[in-house]
């Protein structure tokens, strides 16, 4: 994700999910964030995430793709009750 980002909405509802956060980056890419809240073991093997929520995200980022005139990348920051984030960058990919 680099360093460096303005947030610009939380919370976004859209027809195919709601969009936890909306970052534009200093490269001016447009960022979307999926949060999950976690337990620690099950960041080892895979994004935590099922197949019907992938499907809808992968179509939300689709029609922002299709929307915008710069590049769109939708991650997911799975965070622990620690508080400690593991980010995966463009998780449908």
């Amino acid at each position: 994700m680099g360093i460096g980002a303005q947030l610009i909405c939380r919370n976004l509802p859209t027809i195919f999910s709601e969009v936890d956060l909306v970052l534009l980056s200093n490269g001016g890419e447009i960022l979307l964030i999926e949060v999950k809240l976690v337990d620690f073991d099950e960041l080892v093997f895979a994004a935590p995430v099922k197949k019907q929520q992938k499907q809808r995200l992968g179509r939300l980022l689709v029609r922002w793709q299709e929307s915008v005139d710069r590049p769109v990348r939708l991650h997911l920051a799975a965070v622990n009750h620690q508080g400690e984030v593991l980010v995966f960058e463009d998780f449908l990919s």
